[in-house]
């Protein structure tokens, strides 16, 4: 049993038949003597709540959420475009080095070569002379001239009806010395003809503006020397003295098996421009590091140096 509280101070203690406090007696209160229990307070559970009421709070704080993001969407300031990244500029390949024009000679006991560029470094011209150590001599070589299809009409209207031209010098190439006289006899043997001359019959030339080329060849019986013109500016041309040549390739074109220089040589890397002549420049020492397989006397090996 528990405390009793007086009903008239409250104090609160053990039941007995009066109040430890202020001597009330309980018998004498009459009806309302009965002691008030002092407990704690019932305990009230709490209120049932059901699916139906739960199923509405949660949609109602799914509502907030939602309205909240749209509200800050609403409101939030419009943001900058964001701008492209701009694009890597790509590397530019490092300029080829300059290289000044001129003319690039070298020599060996019995060789000589000359290259002659602009200052882009492309290769407008190359020799190359061969002279034998018991006597004799071979040589060949090309320039590019920009007015090839001037200087082939003017050699077309210099040729007689028999495609011929007499105690004429060819100023394509220098002869050597050895050679003789640089002016010769030449006539036509390649190109030119529509129909070529015979015994007792006149030949045809071709129309002059169908005319691309032409070959000619020396009249000289001890020596061989053939000379191409083309339109587009190509001038070469090939020498043999006594004993460099084989009497039974006359009328046949030398020059396309003794000079074949690639389209665009430069001289950083070039082949074949002359009887094999090949090789490459050496920018630090400004020197051309060349081999010739040709015309005669084996490989051989030289540097050539620009000229002054």
């Amino acid at each position: 049993m528990g405390d009793v509280k007086c009903p008239k101070c409250g104090f609160p203690q053990p039941p007995a038949k009066e109040c430890a406090h202020c001597g009330l007696v309980f018998a004498k209160w009459g009806d309302h003597s009965a002691p008030i229990p002092h407990s704690p307070p019932p305990m009230v559970p709490a209120p049932k709540i059901s699916l139906r009421s739960r199923l509405l709070a949660a949609a109602a704080v799914i509502g907030a959420v939602a309205g909240a993001g749209l509200l800050y969407r609403v409101l939030k300031p419009a943001s900058r475009p964001e701008r492209p990244a701009a694009p890597v500029a790509a590397l530019a390949p490092p300029p080829e080095p300059m290289i000044m024009a001129g003319r690039w000679t070298g020599r060996t006991r019995s060789k000589s070569v000359d290259i002659v560029s602009d200052a882009a470094g492309n290769i407008t011209g190359a020799s190359v002379m061969y002279r034998a150590p018991g006597g004799g001599a071979a040589g060949a070589g090309y320039r590019l001239d920009s007015s090839g299809g001037k200087r082939l009409d003017e050699l077309l209207g210099k040729l007689n009806a028999d495609g011929e031209l007499e105690n004429t010098a060819l100023d394509f190439i220098s002869v050597p010395p050895e050679m003789g006289p640089a002016a010769r006899n030449w006539h036509v043997f390649e190109g030119y003809w529509e129909t070529p001359p015979g015994k007792r019959r006149p030949g045809k030339p071709k129309d002059g503006a169908q005319i691309r080329y032409v070959l000619l060849e020396s009249d000289s019986p001890d020596s061989l020397c053939q000379a191409g013109v083309t339109r587009k500016g190509f001038l070469s041309l090939a020498y043999f003295s006594s004993g460099f040549f084989d009497p039974r390739s006359r009328g046949t074109d030398l020059l396309s098996t003794i000079i074949s220089p690639p389209e665009g040589s430069k001289l950083a890397s070039f082949s074949n421009l002359v009887w094999n002549l090949s090789g490459g420049i050496n920018f630090l020492q400004m020197e051309i590091e060349a081999s010739i397989a040709g015309p005669a006397g084996g490989l051989d090996r030289l540097i050539l140096v620009r000229e002054p």
